[in-house]
C-alpha cells in the first residue's frame, strides 16, 4: 500500500502543478487556448501510466523512471508551455529536446536493464522515433488549431528554412540520447578499471 501511494504522489504533484500553472497562464498572460489545456493536462495525466502499468502487469517499474518522466514533463510543458519559457527564453525549446534524448535513453536502459551495444542502439533508435513522433504531434495540433508551435513563421522571419526548428530539435534530441549513452559507457568503462585494479 505505502509503495502505490509512493508511486502516485509524484504525478499528482504534477497535475496539480500543471494546473496551477494554467491559472497563471490565464492571469499573467491572459490566453489560455484549448489546445495548451489539453496538452498541458494531457502530458501531466501521462505522469499516471507507469504506475497504473506496473499494478496491471504485477511488475515493479523503478521508481526513477516516472521521476524522469514528471521531470520532463514539469520542464518541457509546464514552464516551457504554460508559462511560456519557449518564447521567453530561446534556448529553452533546446534544452527540453536535449533533456528528452537523455532522459528517454536513459529510461528505456533502467526498464529494460540491458546495455549491450545492440540495446543501446535499439534505445537511441527508439529516442529519435519517440522525438519525431513529438514533431508529428507538433504539426498536427498547428493544422489543426491554426497555431505555430513549430516556429515556421519564426524561421522564415530569421532567413532559415521553414522546417528549421522540426529539425534542429530532432538533432538535439540525438544530441542528447549520444550523450547519455556516452557517459554512461564512460562511467561504466571507469568503473571496470577501478575494480581491476582492486583486484
Amino acid at each position: 500500500m505505502k509503495k502505490i501511494v509512493r508511486d502516485f504522489i509524484l504525478p499528482i504533484i504534477v497535475l496539480v502543478f500543471s494546473i496551477i500553472c494554467l491559472v497563471i497562464r490565464k492571469v499573467s498572460f491572459d490566453e489560455l487556448s484549448l489546445l495548451s489545456f489539453f496538452q498541458l493536462i494531457g502530458c501531466s495525466l501521462l505522469c499516471f501510466v507507469l504506475p497504473i502499468l506496473s499494478i496491471f502487469i504485477k511488475r515493479e517499474i523503478p521508481f526513477f523512471l516516472n521521476y524522469l518522466v514528471c521531470t520532463h514533463i514539469i520542464i518541457s510543458m509546464c514552464f516551457g508551455n504554460a508559462l511560456k519559457f519557449y518564447s521567453l527564453i530561446p534556448w529553452w525549446d533546446l534544452l527540453a529536446h536535449g533533456l528528452f534524448g537523455t532522459i528517454c535513453t536513459c529510461g528505456l536502459l533502467v526498464l529494460f536493464h540491458n546495455d549491450k551495444v545492440y540495446m543501446m542502439l535499439l534505445y537511441f533508435l527508439s529516442t529519435v522515433g519517440l522525438g519525431g513522433l513529438w514533431e508529428v504531434f507538433e504539426y498536427s495540433a498547428d493544422v489543426l488549431s491554426g497555431s505555430d508551435t513549430q516556429k515556421v513563421q519564426e524561421s522564415l522571419d530569421k532567413g532559415k528554412l521553414p522546417q528549421a526548428d522540426t529539425i534542429e530539435d530532432i538533432i538535439i534530441t540525438i544530441i542528447g540520447s549520444l550523450f547519455f549513452i556516452a557517459i554512461y559507457y564512460l562511467i561504466k568503462y571507469i568503473v571496470s578499471q577501478r575494480k581491476k585494479k582492486k583486484i
